[in-house]
């Protein structure tokens, strides 16, 4: 007990470093500071730094990656299990959340630089004024460590990722159940349900009409792919994944994707279940979050800095997946 006052004053620092963190992140996207806003900013960066320190994994992303993550398994066949997920990539994960920590301090600095002790000053005054932990923070800390949960346990059960996605997700948005209250929930636009909902069916009817039968012929002319190694076709695959990524989003280019993939045979599907997910994540522009804070009916402005933002995101990510490839194709390939 006699530790307990300097853990709750550690843990209280780091809350004030996220709320921080988050703030600038705000700022990366062009949102306002509005204190009225009532989805917890700090939380949502620790969640974003927790979701990145555990890898490109699409576990731990929109409520579309939950879905297509078990579109995926539909598709191929092969289940990779989010523990599946952490062995392969745990060594590189932090990648992106270092250069998104370096890239946003760096560019973001402060008007006025301030001495050690105005910094101490600023950050106690930070700690004092974030007053007790919200009922929103409780609520989706309880959400984050529920999906972990039956993530881990998932060989176990038999609790498929998609049916686990789709749940947590629907929770997150119910009012007063997730993060939301009754007057967030009316706030959202029916644009982003048609949209991720059109996204999830158009991979369906590009399959069913046969046209990733007809594209996969297409591809099988690259003879470079399936004359080379490993590292040159999963490069393709995660390359090929980004650009129709602009044109399908997430769930629509994962169902297109991963027949044609299958189809050409460059790869087992274990490879193509582990590559097309990893490839759908690395955006260059962060479209699958930003139709949520507009939605949400933030005042964004500065697109500027979320291109730049994106463009930066992208390079690290690609240079993230050679190495992931280069150090895991084994795994990937068993």
């Amino acid at each position: 007990m006699l530790y307990f006052p300097v853990f709750y004053s550690l843990s209280r620092r780091i809350r004030s470093f996220n709320h921080d963190l988050g703030y600038r992140l705000l700022d990366a996207f062009g949102i306002e500071r509005d204190p009225k806003n009532k989805i917890s900013t700090g939380l949502t960066c620790f969640i974003a730094i927790l979701a990145l320190t555990f890898g490109r994994v699409p576990l731990t992303g929109a409520v579309a990656n939950f879905i297509a993550t078990g579109l995926v398994r539909d598709l191929t066949g092969v289940s990779i299990s989010w523990t599946g997920w952490i062995t392969s990539m745990w060594v590189i994960a932090p990648i992106p959340a270092i250069a998104t920590y370096f890239y946003i301090t760096r560019r973001y600095k402060p008007d006025v630089a301030l001495s050690k002790e105005a910094m101490a000053v600023q950050v106690k005054k930070t700690v004092d004024s974030l007053g007790p932990v919200s009922g929103q923070e409780i609520r989706t800390l309880i959400l984050v460590l529920g999906a972990i949960i039956l993530w881990i346990i998932d060989p176990y059960f038999k609790i498929g990722t998609n049916e686990i996605g789709i749940l947590i997700g629907l929770l997150f948005i119910m009012p007063y159940i997730g993060c939301l209250n009754m007057g967030d929930f009316k706030a959202l636009s029916w644009d982003t349900f048609i949209f991720a909902g059109g996204s999830y069916s158009i991979g369906t009817v590009l399959t069913s009409t046969g046209f990733s039968q007809w594209a996969a012929s297409g591809i099988t002319s690259f003879t470079f792919l399936q004359n080379g190694s490993f590292f040159v076709a999963g490069t393709f695959v995660i390359l090929f994944t980004v650009v129709i990524h602009f044109l399908l989003e997430s769930m629509g280019e994962i169902s297109l994707i991963t027949p044609i993939i299958i189809k050409t045979g460059l790869l087992p599907p274990k490879a193509v279940a582990m590559l097309v997910p990893y490839g759908e994540g690395l955006y260059m522009f962060p479209y699958q979050a930003t139709p949520i804070v507009l939605s949400l009916g933030f005042n964004t402005t500065g697109w500027s800095d979320v291109t730049r933002y994106g463009v930066f995101l992208t390079i690290i990510g690609i240079l993230q997946a050679m190495l992931w490839m280069s150090v895991y194709w084994v795994y990937t390939m068993a």
